[in-house]
């Protein structure tokens, strides 16, 4: 390690130590101020304690690019890991991030391709298309005159991944964030780590590209870009442009009512493929890595995140699918227990504590018209009756990592579902889904070597 990336290191390990001496100064100040105060008032502290402990994580988090900074980003993704108000301050994080100097990105191009950019392609802008935690986008034209983006990752990144997971569980631990069985918080964290170790894999996206390829080779509204090997390697990768339009940024003289609900249904029937036709999911639903085409098709970006689920796991999904889709609920607590997300040896649950959850859960599904997401406060209120019985309930339930995963796209996309504007019923996927054959053998590994 050189001296500058020592410095970096040093840098960022005082930077979270000073944070983590604040998040502890404040959780035993409150800890004493609760020896003296009543139940109520206790209550109204521990909540404000929470979103101070938010704040700080997002704004400290804000400032470090890197592994860190994209652990807090998948950390707010996951429902029930963390509260509620730590998640939404940690939200923030989703944000552009300040772009890396050129100079450190040619380098790292350099180093990884052998040579400069103005040497290996026609034209490189120096300005970056998009920045983010890991890495950077720059737009960019071939020798044989194709648009591309070449995606650039930061130097060190891979490097730091331990230390920042291991510094990041210690910070939840010390403000009492993590109220999980340790075996239960190790498979989380181990489930990040590979997730993280992945997403930095270039030569590993390159494979994912090409297995998603050939999911949607017959699928004309469904848009991949095209991976360049010679202009590729570990750290860097180059795709052809495929440009579209924003989720948020839709013109409606181009974007009908009619077409967005197309091209929300498109989505939703795209996700629900992934998990019980391929078992094979695109975990990142961050806006920025779908874009849209006035003709309904929807452009796929960034397959450095992706998860492949047992048959075993998507059975149990689709049982507890089905159940509630049936209003069966005097069966869904042993279900939810299979599906391993309800703690075993613990006070059984009846359908009189389900079916407030269920009536809230399944508004944009249960009905038959449709459910207009633009102007929806369905989140709102789900955080409300949370509050009722989260303290009390909470020890009956654990999160398992592969459902966090799936809680984590079907946020994203609801709020994706939000941002378009989005009027439709969902009734009939739903019902078709949850009867879904799953016989359908798992897509083959990519041939790619």
């Amino acid at each position: 390690m050189n001296k500058k990336s020592t410095n970096t290191a040093t840098k960022r390990l005082l930077r979270l130590a000073g944070m983590s001496s604040k998040v502890t100064r404040n959780v035993v100040q409150t800890k004493i101020k609760g020896l003296f105060q009543d139940e109520q008032t206790k209550a109204t502290e521990q909540e404000r304690l929470l979103i101070q402990v938010g704040e700080e994580l997002a704004e400290t988090l804000g400032t470090m690019k890197g592994a860190i900074m994209k652990i807090g980003q998948i950390a707010s993704q996951m429902q029930d890991l963390l509260p509620k108000q730590v998640s939404q301050a940690l939200t923030k994080l989703q944000n552009a991030a300040p772009a890396m100097p050129y100079e450190l990105i040619e380098q790292q191009i350099i180093e990884q391709l052998g040579d400069t950019p103005n040497t290996l392609f026609a034209h490189f802008e120096q300005e970056p298309f998009a920045a983010a935690s890991i890495g950077q986008v720059h737009k960019a034209t071939t020798h044989t005159g194709e648009k591309v983006v070449v995606k650039v990752q930061y130097p060190g990144i891979k490097a730091s991944i331990d230390s920042d997971l291991s510094n990041f569980k210690r910070l939840l631990k010390i403000a009492g964030l993590l109220k999980l069985d340790s075996q239960v918080v190790d498979s989380i964290f181990n489930e990040i780590r590979d997730r993280l170790e992945e997403e930095l894999d270039y030569e590993q996206e390159a494979k994912n590209i090409q297995q998603f390829a050939d999911i949607y080779r017959d699928e004309p509204h469904v848009i991949i870009p095209h991976f360049h090997p010679t202009l590729s390697a570990s750290e860097v990768i180059t795709l052809t442009f495929e440009p579209s339009d924003h989720f948020n940024a839709l013109d409606p003289a181009i974007y009908s009512q009619h077409k967005v609900n197309l091209i929300a249904r498109r989505l939703v029937t795209l996700v629900a493929d992934q998990v019980f036709v391929h078992r094979l999911l695109h975990i990142d639903p961050h806006p920025g890595n779908f874009g849209v085409r006035p003709d309904g098709s929807i452009v796929l970006y960034d397959f450095g995140a992706t998860k492949r689920f047992s048959l075993e796991f998507v059975e149990n999904l689709q049982d507890v699918m089905r159940t509630v889709h049936e209003r069966k609920l005097d069966y869904l607590d042993k279900k939810l227990i299979k599906l391993g997300i309800r703690r075993k040896n613990t006070e059984p649950l009846d359908r009189n504590f389900f079916e407030p959850w269920i009536e809230l859960y399944t508004e944009p599904f249960i009905k038959e018209h449709p459910f207009n997401f633009g102007e929806t406060d369905l989140h709102k209120r789900i955080i409300q009756h949370a509050r009722k019985d989260l303290f009390y309930y909470m020890g009956l339930f654990q999160p398992c990592a592969d459902m966090l995963l799936i809680d984590r796209v079907l946020l994203g996309h609801y709020y994706n579902l939000i941002e378009l504007g989005a009027c439709i019923s969902l009734f009939n996927e739903i019902d078709h889904y949850s009867r879904l054959s799953l016989d359908t053998p798992e897509l083959p590994e990519s041939k790619m070597s």
